[in-house]
């Protein structure tokens, strides 16, 4: 058994209404991607129904559970998507499916929105895949992009939150925008090497941060 998971910043996807032609090519995209998951990023604009267009556009899921019709008449999609109540943004972070690979667990979701524990969100859905004895969760997070202290903080709530209360024995992945220097390697001709280069690794001077960075306040 082999199963993609994939992750994708989709750059303030939704808000524009002009770029409609950029629009369709991340749905293309992700139908070429082919992925069993996937963790996206900055779906903006409308939110959840800007995810459920997308996943309609790509041919995958964002459902984890029946859609249905409130007391006041509102179509309310169970959507896997976290936003960032009450701070005033709409960067939302959201997962996306293949339903014929994997099923998502109606009691399986869980989001935390940003404002409060999380800059910009975290969102959570577990899934039951052939071949597999336990569920599988998936994450999708999106890093503050200040402050060092609050994105180690971040990360520990992040880690918490994707293998409480069973650590030992929970299949979990996440994937993410983490504002920083991503550890990620890939295979080159002259073997493994990191995709960002890290200007600091190597120095053998202690940099000076207040020139390495423009701080935005």
């Amino acid at each position: 058994m082999r199963l993609r998971i994939a992750t994708y910043n989709l750059y303030e996807y939704d808000r524009d209404p002009t770029a409609n032609k950029r629009y369709t090519q991340v749905a293309e995209v992700l139908a070429d991607l082919d992925a069993d998951v996937v963790a996206v990023q900055e779906v903006c604009g409308r939110g959840r129904w800007a995810l459920e267009d997308l996943a309609r556009d790509a041919g995958l899921s964002c459902w984890y559970d029946t859609p249905y019709i409130d007391e006041d008449e509102w179509f309310r999609g169970r959507v896997a998507i976290a936003g960032t109540e009450p701070r005033e943004s709409d960067f939302h972070v959201g997962l996306l499916w293949n339903p014929n690979r994997v099923r998502a667990r109606v009691d399986g979701f869980r989001a935390y929105s940003g404002g409060g524990e999380f800059w910009h969100g975290l969102v959570m859905q577990s899934f039951e895949v052939t071949g597999l004895e336990r569920p599988l969760y998936v994450g999708s997070y999106h890093a503050t992009p200040f402050g060092l202290e609050q994105r180690a903080d971040e990360a520990r709530r992040v880690a918490s939150a994707m293998t409480r209360p069973d650590k030992t024995t929970r299949l979990a992945i996440i994937g993410g925008d983490w504002n920083s220097i991503s550890a990620d390697r890939i295979q080159t001709a002259d073997g493994w090497q990191h995709w960002h280069h890290d200007p600091y690794w190597s120095s053998d001077e202690p940099p000076d941060w207040r020139e390495e960075y423009v701080w935005q306040m």
